[in-house]
């Protein structure tokens, strides 16, 4: 069983399984290597990424991936508000926050995903994945900023993975929206 590596505070990694931290950064190196070598070539190129093939125009639209993971976030800062308020003026107990934070992180991505394959007409799968990936990455670093002790853990790495598989949902979704 493979379990990634854990870490208690910020000044002290544990490892799990007799994993190091310095094994764990490597196994994710070798992770995005991996996925970058066999899936796709990408480039930066002037604004946008050209992926190579024979798929005709293969540059993927930054702007279009950007305005997608803005809408995400306005939905989801409006759904976050009105939980703000609803657990202010409400009996609403604060034990169901996490299942409806997830709930709301999730609605967003799928939003992200959905937006970024309705805009680009084509690859709904790889425009959710990196709409996925972007809108989680932008929580994390808004967590590692607003609270204290943030650790890159297994459950950042589990936040990654759930913005992977949920964005690409989305963008399969949005791409069957437009048929």
């Amino acid at each position: 069983m493979f379990d990634f590596c854990t870490s208690i505070t910020p000044d002290i990694m544990v490892t799990v399984d007799g994993i190091t931290d310095t094994e764990c950064i490597q196994m994710y190196k070798v992770v995005i290597k991996t996925v970058l070598k066999h899936k796709f070539a990408v480039r930066i190129i002037f604004g946008g990424i050209l992926m190579k093939g024979n798929h005709g125009d293969n540059r993927l639209r930054v702007s279009i991936m950007l305005k997608s993971v803005m809408i995400g976030y306005i939905f989801s800062l409006i759904c976050f508000l009105i939980l703000a308020l609803l657990i202010t003026f409400t009996s609403l107990s604060e034990n169901v926050v996490p299942l409806i934070t997830q709930i709301i992180i999730i609605t967003g991505l799928v939003i992200t995903g959905a937006t970024a394959a309705m805009k680009s007409r084509y690859r709904g799968w790889l425009y959710g994945i990196i709409t996925g990936v972007l809108y989680m990455v932008v929580f994390l670093l808004i967590s590692w900023i607003a609270v204290d002790g943030f650790t890159f853990d297994k459950y950042a790495a589990a936040k990654i993975l759930l913005g992977i598989v949920v964005g690409a949902i989305g963008g399969m979704i949005g791409i069957n929206l437009i048929k």
